[in-house]
C-alpha cells in the first residue's frame, strides 16, 4: 500500500487516477492537524473529483465547521479552482463565531459566486433584521466579487442607518473598484452613474486594468523596500568585527528575500578564505545549495568548489546529476576547483567520471562548462574526450572543446584535429590551430609523414582559407615547424595587398625559418631577392634578422658578421644611419689594413648621413670610435676631423 502523504502528492501531480475508494484515504490525511499542506493537498484532491461522493464529502465538512484546520483547507481549495457549488455552505459559515472560519468563507465566497449567490450575499446585507456581525460579513463578500451589481448594492448602503455597517461597505466598495474615494457617496455615486452602462465584460476589463497598475506600484515599492533594506546589510556586514560574522549569518539564513540569500551567498563564499569561518560557512552554503531559489541555489554550488571538505565533494557529485541546468553546470566548475585544491589527485579519481559524463549533458551549458573544466584541470585522459567533441554539432560545444585543447592538446589526437580544421566555424578553426602548436611542441617525436601532412596543410590554410585571422595563425604554426622550402610562400604573402595581420605574421614566420636556418648563403639569396622586389624592407629584414639569430648563437660577433656587414652596406645605401652604425659597432676588431681601411670608409659614409640628419652627438661618438685606427691614415684622419668640427658647430649653434 501506498503510504497517505506519497498518494497525495502522486494524485496532485496527476502520476495516478483517484479511484472513489481513496476518499476514505484523503479524509484521514484530513484529520492529521500536524501537518497543514497536506491537510490542504487532500482537500483540493478530493473537490477535484467532482463525483457525487466527493461532492458530498466536501459539503459535510463545511456544514460542521468545527474542525477549522478542515473548513479553512475546502475554502482554501473552492478559492484556488473559483468553485461556485457550496455557496450555500458557505453563505451559512458566515453566521459562525469562529473568526478563521468567517474569513475562510468571506474569501472562498468573493472568489466563487455565481449570480443566485450574489443574490443571496445582497439579501443578507441589505437586511437590517439580520445581525450586523453577519451582515458585514456579507459585505465583505461582496467587495471580492468584483461584479457590477455587487458595486450596486454596496453603494447603495452608504446611506444604512448604521455607521458600521455604512464604513464596511465603503471599506468592501473600494476594495472591489481598487480605490477609496473618501467618505463623500455622491464622489462615489458619481463614479458609478459614469460606469453603470458598462457591459459586464468591460467592466471587468477595467477592474482588471486597475488591479494590475495597483499591483505594479506596490511591487515596485516593495523592490524599492527590498533594495533599501539589502544596503543596510551591506553597511551593516562592512562593520561586523571577526566574532560578530557568523552570528550574523545565521540570523539571515532563512531570509524571505530572495536578494538577501543571494548576497549572503557571496559572503559565506569569502568567509571560506578564513580558516575559523571555512567549516561554519561551507555548512551554510550547503544548506543553500537546496534553496528554493536556482539563482540561490547556484551560486551557493560555485562558492562550494572552494571548501575541502569531503561532505562538499559528496553534495557536489549528487548536484550535477540534478535537474536544473545552471546549477549542474555551476556543480561542474566547482567539481573542477575541488581537483585543484589539497588532495586534488585523490579527489580527480571521482571529479573526472563525474565531468566526462557531463559531456554527455543534454543541456548545451552543462557541456561547455564541462569541457572547459577538463581543459582548464589539464588531464591527459581528457584529451580524445575533448578531442571527440570537436564533432558535436553545437558550435558552442565545439568551440569551447578547440579551446581546451589549446591547453592540453597531444600528438596522439592530430587525425581528429586536422578533420577539425574542415569547421566552418572561425572560431573552432582558430582554436584547433591553437591545439595543433601546442601537441607539436610537446610532441618528442613527430613521424615525418605526419610533420609532412601538417606542412602541407598549414600551406594550404595560409593561402585559401577564407578567414583573415585563421591564415595569420596558420602562418604563426608554418614559422614553427616549417622549413626553407616553404620561404617563398611566406614571402608572398607577406608581400601581397590584403589583411595587415596575415602580413606580419607571414613575415614573422618567414624570419623565424630563415634565422633557424643559420644559412648564410641563403640569407644573401634572400636578401638579393628582398632588394629586387621589396628594397624598402631590405634594412628591415636585416635587422629584425640579427635580432631573432643572436639569442641562438654562440659567438654572435663573428658567426653573425657577414650578416652585420649586409646590414650595414644596405642602410649605407638606403641612408639608414642609425641601424648601419649599430651593426658595424658589433663587428669583430678588424686587423688587416685593408680591412681596417674598409671600416673606416664605411663609418665615415655613415657619419656623412648621420650630419646631413642633424645627429651631431652621434658624429661625435663615431669620431671617437674611429680615432684608434688613424695611425699612419692622415687622409681619413682629416676628413673624420672636419665631420667633428662641423658637428661641434652644429651642436654650439642649437645652444
Amino acid at each position: 500500500m501506498i503510504s497517505g502523504w506519497i498518494l497525495s502528492l502522486l494524485l496532485l501531480t496527476g502520476q495516478v487516477q483517484q479511484p472513489a475508494s481513496d476518499i476514505a484515504r484523503l479524509r484521514e490525511l484530513l484529520a492529521d492537524k500536524k501537518q497543514p499542506q497536506l491537510q490542504a493537498q487532500a482537500a483540493y484532491l478530493i473537490l477535484n473529483q467532482q463525483t457525487p461522493l466527493a461532492t458530498e464529502t466536501v459539503k459535510q465538512y463545511l456544514r460542521d465547521p468545527r474542525n477549522v484546520e478542515v473548513f479553512t483547507a475546502f475554502a482554501g481549495a473552492i478559492k484556488l479552482r473559483r468553485d461556485g457549488r457550496f455557496s450555500e455552505e458557505l453563505i451559512e459559515a458566515l453566521s459562525i463565531e469562529l473568526p478563521a472560519v468567517r474569513q475562510a468563507a468571506v474569501e472562498a465566497l468573493g472568489a466563487s459566486v455565481d449570480g443566485k449567490a450574489t443574490f443571496k450575499l445582497k439579501q443578507i446585507a441589505e437586511n437590517n433584521r439580520s445581525e450586523d456581525n453577519i451582515r458585514q460579513q456579507a459585505i465583505i463578500a461582496l467587495g471580492k466579487t468584483g461584479k457590477k451589481n455587487a458595486a450596486e448594492t454596496l453603494l447603495k448602503l452608504f446611506i444604512d442607518p448604521k455607521e458600521s455597517i455604512r464604513q464596511t461597505s465603503r471599506q468592501a466598495l473600494a476594495e472591489l473598484i481598487g480605490e477609496d474615494l473618501g467618505r463623500d457617496s455622491v464622489t462615489w455615486q458619481l463614479w458609478f452613474d459614469e460606469r453603470k452602462n458598462l457591459s459586464v465584460e468591460v467592466w471587468l476589463e477595467e477592474r482588471l486594468a486597475q488591479r494590475n497598475a495597483k499591483l505594479t506600484r506596490l511591487e515596485g515599492e516593495l523592490d524599492s523596500s527590498r533594495n533599501r533594506n539589502r544596503t543596510l546589510y551591506q553597511q551593516l556586514y562592512s562593520r561586523l568585527g571577526p566574532t560578530e560574522k557568523i552570528p550574523f549569518f545565521q540570523g539571515l539564513l532563512d531570509h524571505e528575500d530572495p536578494a538577501v540569500r543571494l548576497l549572503l551567498t557571496g559572503w559565506l563564499a569569502e568567509a571560506l578564505g578564513e580558516e575559523s569561518y571555512r567549516k561554519p560557512a561551507g555548512e551554510m552554503l550547503l544548506s543553500f545549495s537546496r534553496d528554493p531559489i536556482e539563482e540561490v541555489r547556484r551560486q551557493a554550488v560555485l562558492g562550494l568548489g572552494r571548501w575541502n571538505d569531503k561532505a562538499c565533494l559528496n553534495r557536489l557529485l549528487l548536484i550535477i546529476q540534478s535537474d536544473q541546468t545552471a546549477v549542474r553546470a555551476a556543480a561542474a566548475r566547482s567539481l573542477a576547483m575541488q581537483a585543484k585544491g589539497n588532495d586534488g589527485a585523490a579527489r580527480m579519481v571521482l571529479v573526472l567520471p563525474a565531468l566526462q559524463n557531463a559531456l554527455s549533458d543534454p543541456a548545451l551549458e552543462v557541456v561547455v562548462e564541462a569541457a572547459e573544466d577538463l581543459g582548464s584541470l589539464g588531464v591527459p585522459a581528457a584529451v580524445p574526450l575533448l578531442a571527440g567533441l570537436l564533432k558535436h554539432k553545437e558550435v558552442a560545444v565545439r568551440k569551447t572543446a578547440a579551446q581546451a585543447l589549446e591547453r592540453i592538446a597531444d600528438i596522439a589526437v592530430l587525425e581528429e584535429l586536422l578533420a577539425g580544421l574542415e569547421d566552418l566555424d572561425v572560431g573552432v578553426r582558430l582554436g584547433i590551430l591553437g591545439a595543433v602548436s601546442r601537441a607539436v611542441n610537446q610532441a618528442k617525436a613527430i613521424k615525418e609523414d605526419d610533420k609532412l601532412r601538417l606542412q602541407s596543410r598549414m600551406e594550404i590554410i595560409l593561402l585559401k582559407d577564407p578567414d583573415a585571422g585563421v591564415r595569420a595563425r596558420s602562418a604563426t604554426l608554418l614559422g614553427e615547424f616549417g622549413t626553407v622550402s616553404h620561404l617563398a610562400t611566406l614571402w608572398k604573402a607577406a608581400v601581397a595587398e590584403g589583411d595587415p595581420r596575415i602580413q606580419e605574421k607571414s613575415w614573422q614566420a618567414f624570419l623565424e625559418i630563415l634565422s633557424k636556418s643559420k644559412n648564410l648563403k641563403l640569407i644573401n639569396e634572400w636578401n638579393v631577392i628582398i632588394r629586387k622586389d621589396a628594397p624598402l624592407r631590405r634594412v628591415n629584414f636585416l635587422v629584425e634578422l640579427l635580432g631573432k639569430m643572436q639569442p641562438a648563437t654562440m659567438n654572435p660577433k663573428i658567426e653573425l658578421a657577414p650578416v652585420r656587414e649586409l646590414l650595414v652596406q644596405c642602410g649605407i645605401e638606403n641612408q639608414k644611419w642609425l641601424p648601419a652604425w649599430s651593426a658595424l659597432r658589433e663587428l669583430p676588431q678588424a686587423l688587416e689594413p685593408e680591412e681596417i681601411e674598409k671600416r673606416l670608409s664605411l663609418l665615415f659614409q655613415i657619419a656623412e648621413i648621420a650630419l646631413k640628419e642633424q645627429a651631431a652627438p652621434d658624429v661625435l661618438q663615431m669620431v671617437d670610435f674611429a680615432r684608434p685606427l688613424f695611425v699612419g691614415r692622415k687622409k681619413l684622419q682629416a676628413d673624420f676631423e672636419e665631420l667633428y668640427r662641423k658637428a661641434n658647430a652644429l651642436i654650439n649653434s642649437k645652444s
